[in-house]
């Protein structure tokens, strides 16, 4: 079925319907939440917000065709509610509670979730028009064709744009190479 059957199905009271209209975007839904809110646990909430004004926003939607794009603004004005909460404070991790997330989780949980953020502080250093290129290409799964139409580009464009910020985030996310010996060089 395609997104506008599904949302028609869905404002009729389908939950069959909504959650194929969910699945279908889900990996992009919580990419591009990740990418705005970097905590795991507040990024769960923003996805379930997200999802609950969809499902009562639904019935409200005049282009159910273009049903992706309503769900990831909704999820993009998500993120920047959360992050406008006035209680919203970054509060330190006690070392107790990390012990438990490590011991819970295993090492490659912290280990990831650590690379996360150094790919996080990358993407932040590239220069904006390419670092809104890579963030619709990558993690809002638009076409590069899709990408030019949204910002009235050529696709070339677009593609050099998408260049330089791979280029930009290769360099910045290049690990320092080991010798032989086992010693870390610069080059």
């Amino acid at each position: 079925m395609t997104d506008e059957q599904l949302v028609l199905c869905a404002v009729q009271g389908d939950l069959n319907a909504f959650t194929d209209l969910v699945q279908r975007y889900e990996r992009t839904l919580v990419n591009v939440v990740h990418a705005h809110v970097r905590n795991a646990k507040d990024a769960e909430d923003v996805i379930q917000e997200t999802l609950i004004r969809v499902w009562k926003g639904i019935p409200q939607l005049r282009e159910p065709q273009k049903f992706k794009s309503w769900l990831l603004q909704i999820a993009k004005n998500r993120c920047l509610d959360h992050f406008r909460k006035a209680a919203h404070l970054d509060q330190p991790v006690e070392d107790a509670h990390l012990a438990h997330l490590v011991n819970r989780h295993g090492q490659q949980f912290a280990i990831r979730h650590s690379r996360w953020d150094e790919i996080i502080a990358a993407l932040a250093a590239v220069p904006t028009a390419e670092r809104s290129a890579v963030q619709s290409f990558y993690l809002e799964g638009l076409t590069i064709k899709e990408i030019a139409a949204r910002g009235d580009l050529p696709e070339g464009t677009v593609k050099r744009r998408l260049y330089a910020a791979r280029h930009h985030l290769r360099e910045s996310l290049e690990r320092p190479h080991e010798n032989k010996s086992g010693r870390k060089c610069d080059d």
